[in-house]
């Protein structure tokens, strides 16, 4: 069992790391666009898969490990216009994402 949990783990790491190297050049700026045709930012979707990690393991263990605010920020059937002046930075997120795995 341990070996499936790890490869699991590196199987996160990957992924999460190529993400992140695919936002790496994206601005601020850039990442608060929302492309015509869709509803949702490059910002709103870093939040969203670094929320969605952990209500997976909320689903799981019933422990709430992010704070209850990005859920209205990044949550099923939230948008950029639920952005506040709280809302976490671009930058944050990658560094908040960047770190996740290893506190996982």
């Amino acid at each position: 069992m341990l070996k499936r949990h790890k490869v699991l783990f590196n199987q996160l790491k990957s992924y999460r790391e190529e993400l992140l190297s695919l936002v790496s050049d994206v601005s601020e700026k850039e990442a608060d666009i929302t492309p015509k045709g869709f509803n949702n930012s490059i910002r709103w979707n870093l939040g969203h898969v670094y929320l969605d990690q952990y209500m997976w393991i909320k689903v799981l263990t019933k422990d709430n490990l992010y704070p209850d605010h990005y859920n209205g920020w990044f949550g099923f059937g939230t948008s950029p216009n639920d952005f506040s002046a709280e809302t976490p930075s671009f930058s944050h997120l990658k560094q908040l994402l960047s770190e996740q795995t290893q506190k996982l």
